[in-house]
């Protein structure tokens, strides 16, 4: 089954879609501080106040000083209802501006792939209710992320894939032990007019057109590593140097 398929099953059995509220009153252990380390590790201070951790402090993410790092066991216990170790970003935007992302991150020579193939996902790109139109949590529906990044090996290979509205996927070969800087430049639509430009090491790979958003509303950015639950090994993933701004 197609990893759209069964990011979308999980989705609408809750495994994705989150509240921050919630989120919030059940992680008090946060801690402002711990996050607020996260965004100076990775040179990203100005992006504190839009951040919020979906993961375990000083277990499943750690900093040092120039980077983050994000782990994932064999038997992790689930955290809103997934295997996950993340951080959102909910960087503010309006239907119709272009705003770039970027980051740097690095997968370890030990970074195991599932055999099977099994969605494991690095970043992506979520909707959420529009407070505007008096939408929560309570009553959105389950979806899968209009763009996400997951870790894929073909024949062999190891490598990184980019999902695009559910019908757009392109692969890239990735080196591990290295790190990689990744910029994404959206022109977010939840129309046709949607854009998505990627660029690798500063060599634009893909170029993506169609909707990008499900609905009207901002689209949060999670870094980090969320996958499968069967998948049985222990794997982590750093990241630095991220940052976020409006293009026009």
């Amino acid at each position: 089954m197609q990893l759209q398929k069964i990011v979308k099953r999980l989705a609408i059995t809750g495994l994705i879609t989150l509240s921050f509220t919630s989120c919030a009153q059940s992680n008090q252990i946060d801690s402002k501080q711990f996050t607020a380390q996260l965004a100076k590790s990775l040179s990203a201070e100005h992006l504190y106040k839009y951040m919020f951790l979906e993961a375990a402090a000083n277990e499943t993410v750690t900093y040092a000083e120039h980077s983050i790092t994000f782990n994932i066991s064999p038997n992790q216990a689930r955290l809103h209802s997934g295997i996950r170790s993340e951080l959102s970003i909910d960087y503010p935007y309006q239907l119709g501006q272009t705003v770039s992302y970027s980051f740097e991150m690095k997968v370890p020579d030990d970074f195991q792939n599932d055999k099977k193939n099994r969605w494991s996902l690095f970043a992506q790109w979520h909707d959420q209710p529009n407070p505007e139109r008096g939408e929560t949590w309570q009553n959105f529906p389950g979806n899968s992320p209009p763009v996400s990044l997951f870790t894929e090996s073909q024949q062999g290979v190891f490598g990184i894939g980019i999902d695009y509205g559910g019908v757009n996927r392109e692969w890239v070969p990735l080196s591990k032990g290295q790190w990689h800087r990744f910029q994404f430049r959206f022109l977010w639509s939840n129309k046709q007019d949607g854009r998505l430009t990627v660029a690798l090491n500063d060599e634009t790979r893909f170029f993506f057109t169609g909707a990008n958003m499900l609905n009207d509303f901002q689209h949060y950015l999670k870094i980090g590593l969320y996958r499968h639950s069967k998948i049985p090994t222990r794997n982590q993933i750093s990241f630095k140097a991220l940052d976020i701004k409006t293009i026009k």
